[in-house]
C-alpha cells in the first residue's frame, strides 16, 4: 500500500474541454519558474513524466487536481494571486468553489473494481496503426487492455506503488470512440468501462496528454 497526498481544486469559472490547454497555459504564466510541475517544461524542453499537477473541467467548472509533490507546490499559485491569471474565458479572477484535499491508498486488491474512462487519448501515432491493422474486435479491445495496463502501471511508478501482483485489467463495456483536435490535429479518442485491481482517484487521469483533461478515471457504482 502506498498513501498519497490528492488534492482538488474546483472554481467558478466555466471551463469548456477546447479551452483547457489555455487554462493551463494561464495558471503556467501566473507561476512562472516557481515549479515546472505546472507545466512540465523545463530547460531541455519537455519533461516526460506523469502529470502531477492536471487540468480539468468539472462539471463545466474549471478544476485542478495535485498529487503528492503537486500538492506541496500548489501554493505558488496562491501566492501569486488569482486575479493575476490571464485568461479570456475569464471575464473576473479566479474564484475558489471547492477545496478537496485528503490521502488515499494505492494499492492492489483481490476483488476488481469497476471503472469508466473517458476521452482516453491511448494510441500515438505507432500503435495506432497497429490498432487499425486489427480486424477481430476481440483484437482491438484485447491491445486496448494492454495499453491500458501500461497506462496504469506508469500512474502506480508515478505514485511509487511497486506492483508485486500483476496489474489485472479487463474492458467490459465500449462506450465510443471519437476524433478530437489536440495541438492542431486530430486524434481518437475513447469511452469506455474496464475493471481492475488497481485502486485510483476519482478524476485523475491517465494516458497521453493527462495533464489536460485526457483519460479521466471515475468509479462506476453498480447497483
Amino acid at each position: 500500500m502506498s498513501e498519497i497526498k490528492y488534492l482538488q481544486l474546483v472554481f467558478k469559472n466555466a471551463l469548456q474541454p477546447y479551452d483547457i490547454r489555455h487554462f493551463r497555459k494561464a495558471i503556467s504564466k501566473v507561476v512562472g519558474e516557481e515549479s515546472d510541475l505546472f507545466h512540465n517544461h523545463g530547460d531541455s524542453g519537455f519533461i516526460y513524466r506523469y502529470p502531477l499537477i492536471q487540468y480539468k473541467t468539472f462539471h463545466k467548472c474549471a478544476s485542478i487536481i495535485a498529487l503528492n509533490e503537486g500538492t506541496e507546490v500548489i501554493h505558488y499559485l496562491f501566492q501569486k494571486g488569482l486575479d493575476q491569471v490571464e485568461f479570456a474565458q475569464f471575464e473576473q479572477a479566479l474564484e475558489i468553489q471547492t477545496i478537496n484535499a485528503n490521502k488515499y491508498n494505492i494499492q492492489l486488491w483481490q476483488d476488481l473494481i469497476d471503472y469508466r474512462i473517458r476521452n482516453w487519448f491511448a494510441l500515438n501515432e505507432e500503435n495506432h496503426k497497429a490498432y487499425n491493422d486489427l480486424e477481430l474486435l476481440k483484437e482491438k479491445i484485447e491491445f486496448l487492455e494492454k495499453t491500458l495496463t501500461a497506462n496504469l502501471l506508469g500512474f502506480l511508478t508515478a505514485m511509487d506503488y511497486q506492483a508485486e501482483e500483476p496489474v489485472k485489467v479487463e474492458i467490459t463495456k465500449m462506450l465510443g470512440e471519437r476524433f478530437v483536435k489536440f495541438k492542431e490535429i486530430k486524434v481518437l479518442t475513447f469511452d469506455l468501462e474496464f475493471k481492475s485491481n488497481v485502486s485510483i482517484p476519482s478524476a485523475v487521469g491517465i494516458g497521453k496528454a493527462a495533464s489536460v483533461g485526457f483519460g479521466i478515471i471515475s468509479k462506476v457504482k453498480r447497483i
